[in-house]
């Protein structure tokens, strides 16, 4: 998709161009082999999986290929994430469950209340559903800016439910990039890579990243071979947008946590 997108303009050219010369009376000075040109393509990495998966929710309105959360599951396994289903399954009346949930912003909604407070709703979703909660002042000027990062968010919740015809009430106690809270209990990770120049971008983030436990394998995406390639020493995953800025990188497919 990267490629094609960086070479529009070049494809729309084309066939303008060849349209033009099909329909035109006069006769081209180069015949038919004009035509049957190939068009050449410049080359592009595919986009980075998230920035993939966000266009697609743009377009569309879901997630068609994958769901964001997908290259998550061991790392939201070790965390003790629970999906929305399962937890808001079990709520009954009168329960008061804390729990820990992960997943991608679909609505912000800021507000102010009579007394001049500002709070916020904000909606999250999963593969499995989707829950709204509630920020009030204090949460919401300590969350706002990693909320807005765009990145796959863990959310430490508590959910009541008064009555039987209430729905469950969500306040949100804790906000932050699943990136982050990943980094901090991951033993390693396999970087899948489908072009060459995301090499550069690799070396450049893992040289400011040393004297760690964590291991980590490259593994170039190829049809023919199984490879993955291991880096000398360990890692420390100690810059808390270590991960997020790894998974912008072109070339970068999937991470997955050891």
């Amino acid at each position: 998709r990267g490629k094609l997108f960086v070479n529009i303009d070049t494809i729309v050219r084309h066939i303008s161009s060849s349209t033009e010369l099909k329909t035109s009376e006069q006769s081209s000075l180069f015949g038919n082999d004009e035509l049957q040109a190939p068009v050449k393509l410049a080359e592009k990495p595919d986009w980075p999986e998230l920035e993939k998966l966000k266009l697609e929710a743009e377009a569309i309105g879901f997630y068609l290929s994958a769901h964001p959360l997908d290259s998550y599951g061991k790392g939201m396994e070790r965390l003790g994430v629970k999906s929305c289903s399962e937890v808001f399954r079990n709520v009954r009346t009168g329960d008061n469950i804390r729990a820990k949930l992960a997943g991608c912003v679909n609505s912000f909604q800021k507000r102010l209340s009579k007394t001049g407070n500002k709070y916020a709703f904000l909606e999250v979703s999963d593969a499995s559903g989707s829950f709204e909660g509630i920020l009030f002042s204090e949460a919401l000027s300590r969350y706002e800016e990693v909320i807005n990062s765009g990145l796959p968010l863990l959310v430490n919740v508590t959910i009541d439910k008064q009555s039987e015809e209430a729905s469950p009430r969500v306040m949100i106690n804790l906000v932050e990039t699943l990136d982050k809270a990943i980094s901090e209990v991951a033993n390693g990770l396999i970087i899948s890579v489908n072009d060459v120049s995301a090499v550069r971008g690799l070396k450049e983030i893992l040289s400011k990243d040393r004297n760690g436990r964590n291991k980590i394998y490259i593994k170039p995406e190829n049809n023919e071979w199984d490879v993955r390639i291991e880096l000398a020493g360990g890692y420390a995953f100690a810059d808390s947008d270590f991960l997020s800025r790894i998974r912008s990188l072109a070339g970068v497919t999937t991470i997955k946590e050891i």
